[in-house]
């Protein structure tokens, strides 16, 4: 337990200086500057952006803008306002005397009392795109086009959220896969299937890098792949291997002490109990037919589909002004 005291106290009140602010502010600049030279980063910021909204489709390590400014102060204050007793979950995973471990907790937070700031922070509500469809654009130097075609899936606390990960594994891998269509019709230079579940919002998403010459193609191919799965029953086939799959990758995020503690820590963001938690894989695999028919009729309603484009203007225009 004098680990878990060590980390609590260094989580709750870090030695916060100038000096390492400076060296972070630098490091994640550099990277932000990287991003807004490659399409595909630039295509899923614009796709979260436009689901999720609000502070949300902000880049998670900052924009230039913003780390420019950054200083010891404001990073002192964020952190009083998001890391503090009230707002506290500790789990731990693994052979621990439960008592011993409140103990330790109790006696970590009566220890510090009064030092952290107790102004609740005004967070923005998560919004997901219900409506469509909806088309983005941006133009950028490049010898590629990033394609993406997303769509809001309302979230873990929405249900049928395992569904939507067979859904998701369908659409990544196999006889119904993105991959395969592309790769059979030479489309592609590569493509990804991304599957996020937060509390209250969520995304499906298919990307595609090709050449700029190919981005009506591949456009077609994706919304093709898609119909697919919507206009007609799914093989046994490919549904157990998808099933498989997908709970398979859900076991893994159990497999270790750590990877159950984070994946118990998500549990509790997004109101499901631990018992839900660890059954996942189970309720994946039983996961019907009709289900993953219902709910790709649903989440892949091309009324609700958000289209993404990043890469060269179009023969005939002009490349944007540096």
């Amino acid at each position: 337990t004098a680990g878990i005291a060590a980390v609590l106290a260094r989580l709750l009140w870090p030695p916060l200086e100038d000096a390492r602010v400076d060296q972070l502010r630098g490091e994640l600049t550099a990277r932000a500057l990287g991003r807004g030279s490659v399409p595909a980063t630039i295509a899923w910021e614009e796709l979260r952006g436009a689901l999720h909204g609000g502070r949300y489709r902000l880049p998670v390590e900052g924009t230039v803008s913003g780390l420019d400014t950054l200083d010891l102060r404001q990073v002192e204050r964020m952190h009083g306002l998001v890391a503090r007793p009230d707002r506290l979950v500790v789990v731990v995973a693994g052979p621990v005397d439960r008592r011993a471990v409140e103990l330790t907790v109790t006696s970590v937070l009566a220890s510090e009392a009064g030092r952290s700031d107790s102004h609740e922070p005004a967070l923005q509500e998560l919004s997901v795109m219900e409506t469509g469809p909806i088309e983005r654009r941006r133009t950028l130097a490049s010898s590629h086009t990033q394609v993406l075609l997303g769509f809001g899936t309302g979230g873990a606390s929405a249900p049928g959220e395992a569904a939507r990960a067979v859904l998701a594994a369908l659409l990544a891998v196999g006889e119904l896969s993105v991959t395969r269509h592309l790769e059979r019709e030479g489309l592609a230079y590569g493509s990804t299937v991304d599957h996020v579940e937060g509390r209250d919002a969520g995304h499906l998403a298919l990307g595609v890098e090709t050449a700029p010459e190919g981005e009506a193609v591949v456009l077609a191919a994706l919304r093709e792949v898609v119909a697919a799965l919507q206009g007609r029953p799914i093989p046994a086939r490919a549904l157990a291997a998808a099933r498989g799959r997908a709970a398979s990758r859900a076991a893994a995020a159990l497999a270790t002490p750590s990877d159950r503690a984070a994946a118990l820590l998500r549990g509790e963001h997004i109101s499901r109990p631990p018992g839900s938690i660890l059954a996942e894989p189970s309720r994946i695999l039983a996961v019907s037919a009709e289900e993953v028919a219902e709910t790709a009729r649903r989440v892949l309603s091309r009324e609700r589909e958000l289209l993404v484009v990043v890469g060269p203007a179009p023969e005939g225009e002009e490349e944007p002004a540096e």
